[in-house]
C-alpha cells in the first residue's frame, strides 16, 4: 500500500469517527473545550501539535493533485494549531470561546465528515 493511500484512509476514518462522536455525545464537545481552560494542557497541546505537525509534514508533503494535496493540508493543520497556541495564547483562546458560543459546530463536524467520506474513497480506489 502506498504512503498516500494509508495516510488518507487513517485521516478518514479518523474524521468520520471523531466527528460522529462529537455530534452524537454532546458531553463530549464541552469536555474538549474545557481542555482550554486548563492552561498547562493547553500549553502541551501546543508542543505536541508543533512537534507532531512537523513530523506529519517531513513524511508526506505531496502537492500534485487534488487528494494529495488535502492529505498535505491536513498536515499543517497541527503545526498551525500547535504554533497559534504557543505564541498566542490569548487570541487562540478566544478563537476557541468564540467557536463554542457560535452554532456552527455541527455544520463543521459535518463537512469533516464529508472530508473522510472523501478521504476513505480516495485511499481505497484512486
Amino acid at each position: 500500500m502506498a504512503t498516500i493511500n494509508f495516510l488518507s484512509q487513517l485521516w478518514g476514518f479518523a474524521f468520520i469517527f471523531s466527528s460522529l462522536a462529537l455530534l452524537i455525545n454532546t458531553k463530549l464537545v464541552n469536555e474538549v473545550f474545557d481542555i482550554a481552560e486548563d492552561r498547562k494542557i493547553f500549553t502541551l497541546f501546543g508542543f505536541i501539535g508543533s512537534i507532531f505537525g512537523i513530523f506529519l509534514i517531513l513524511t508526506y508533503s505531496v502537492w500534485d493533485n487534488v487528494w494529495h494535496s488535502l492529505v498535505s493540508l491536513i498536515h499543517i493543520i497541527p503545526l498551525a494549531k500547535g504554533i497559534m497556541i504557543l505564541f498566542f495564547p490569548k487570541a487562540t483562546h478566544r478563537l476557541i470561546h468564540s467557536a463554542k458560543k457560535s452554532g456552527w459546530l455541527s455544520l463543521i463536524l459535518l463537512v469533516l465528515i464529508i472530508i473522510g467520506c472523501f478521504l476513505v474513497y480516495a485511499g481505497f480506489t484512486l
